[in-house]
């Protein structure tokens, strides 16, 4: 921290972090999936969407972020 802060790029530490977040998903094979609906998913659905999704990205693992517009 002191390094950016000594060099005044404290603002570019928030878009390093977002690309660490991005190479280290690749890197362990994990896809991100954001799924949005207006009713909480169950456990049935969950497996659905990790599935799909799954089969479409061809990672490993799939962490799904869910989004309520209720």
């Amino acid at each position: 921290m002191r390094f950016f802060a000594e060099k005044n790029r404290i603002d570019v530490i928030t878009e390093i972090a977002k690309e660490f977040q991005a190479q280290y998903q690749l890197h362990n094979s994990i896809q991100v999936a954001e799924v949005t609906t207006t009713f909480p998913l169950d456990d049935a659905l969950r497996a659905e969407f990790t599935k799909i999704v799954l089969e479409i990205s061809g990672m490993k693992t799939v962490k799904l972020v869910e989004k309520n517009q209720s």
